[in-house]
């Protein structure tokens, strides 16, 4: 296997079993409430100080990434969350929680910057399209696994084991990727594809232009709303599923496995909708707007006195919508970021991207539990509907005047 091919699948791997040390908790959401006794809210405060860890570790990340010693920092952040989830499993005062996922986030919040940096630096950005969806999987494959353990763990009523199980997979890839990593001394050792001082200004003249601003700027806050659905549906679905319809702690679980799935659908979606649609600011609204439609379907499924006995409408409308939110994520973070990496930082603009991202995920955990205790789940979907839509109407108002001032630069 070549060095770039085994570098590429050392970062999927990284990044694969990061998402298992981190979604941990909102797979097991629903037994950790009923274990302390809990509300909505106060569950939620958890992945709330985790994703604002997250969020700000991205510009932080981003920025600094191009000096870290990769091998180093990489398999720190995993040993870090490895000792996290192994606290957790042994059960402490839920008050501490938060903490201890407040440092989840922060120690993981340097990966997704350096890895991008690292591949577009290793000459993987040319292949686009095929890193864009390798590296948009870890987080698929991340949660099945995480949710499919937790599923059965749940139903063998032993559901704290999944953070010991997750301890021991961090640490076994943080060694992996410490003693396997092909380069010793970070940074110093990339080799960039160097370009002519007239080559490099005249890229950069192309692609900084008005135009790439405004749809960086409305991109990101396109992100951070779809972020706030995307993490909402992941974290919330479970206990959804067992407040409107009564499933049990292990189907709730193994039902929210479709949101992963249909996620990577959502990354293939993107490959063939941008040979569709060449504006991506286009792209995006369209998504957005998507969403909005079918969360007022969900909408009226969840209005109160309504009598819908089955999850499978809901579930589906679920799974669409998340399908849809894989669209722009992975245009923000991953694609964007591979095509733009000749003449702007890629990692820079993947922390910026992942900042607004994780943003939105902020709000989503312990806002919507807040929302939800207060007015239901109802409430719930008229906020995120409302959100969305208005999202769509800002993309599409900044397509418009970008096309009547026929600036171009953002396709």
């Amino acid at each position: 296997m070549k060095r770039q091919d085994r570098l590429l699948w050392m970062c999927w791997l990284v990044y694969t079993v990061s998402y298992v040390g981190r979604t941990g908790y909102s797979a097991n959401i629903t037994a950790i409430i009923d274990r302390y006794g809990i509300v909505n809210a106060t569950a939620g405060l958890v992945g709330t100080f985790f994703f604002f860890a997250y969020a700000c570790g991205q510009l932080i990340h981003g920025t600094f990434c191009r000096y870290y010693p990769k091998r180093h920092f990489i398999a720190a952040a995993l040993l870090i969350s490895a000792a996290v989830n192994a606290v957790i499993f042994t059960e402490p005062e839920f008050g501490i929680y938060k903490y201890l996922w407040l440092l989840n986030g922060i120690s993981l919040s340097v990966l997704w910057p350096s890895l991008v940096f690292t591949l577009s630096l290793e000459g993987n950005s040319g292949d686009v399209n095929r890193v864009t969806f390798l590296m948009s999987t870890p987080t698929i494959a991340g949660t099945l696994v995480s949710y499919c353990l937790s599923a059965l763990l749940n139903q063998l009523d032993i559901y704290r084991w999944f953070f010991l199980i997750s301890a021991i997979l961090s640490a076994a890839t943080a060694l992996l990727w410490f003693f396997s990593f092909p380069f010793n001394n970070g940074a110093k050792d990339y080799k960039p594809i160097r370009r002519s001082p007239e080559t490099e200004k005249k890229k950069k003249k192309e692609t900084i232009s008005a135009a790439l601003v405004m749809f960086l700027v409305v991109l990101g806050i396109s992100t951070a709303g779809n972020s706030l659905i995307k993490d909402g549906l992941t974290t919330w679905i479970p206990k959804i599923l067992k407040d409107q319809y009564s499933t049990s702690d292990s189907l709730s679980i193994i039902l929210t496995i479709v949101l992963p799935i249909c996620g990577l659908l959502g990354t293939m979606l993107l490959l063939w909708l941008s040979k569709l649609i060449k504006n991506n600011m286009l792209l995006c609204g369209t998504m957005a707007a998507s969403m909005a439609a079918l969360l007022g379907v969900i909408v009226l499924l969840t209005l109160p006195g309504t009598d819908v006995k089955s999850f499978i409408p809901l579930l589906a409308c679920a799974g669409i919508i998340y399908c849809l939110t894989a669209v722009i994520n992975t245009l923000a973070t991953a694609k964007l970021p591979l095509e733009l990496s000749g003449a702007l930082d890629s990692g820079l603009i993947c922390g910026v991207m992942n900042f607004c991202s994780y943003g939105g995920s902020t709000v989503s955990t312990y806002s919507l539990g807040k929302i939800s205790d207060a007015g239901g789940w109802n409430a719930v979907f008229i906020f995120l509907f409302s959100a969305i839509g208005g999202i769509a109407l800002l993309i599409f108002a900044a397509f418009f005047i970008q096309k009547i001032k026929k600036t171009g630069g953002c396709d």
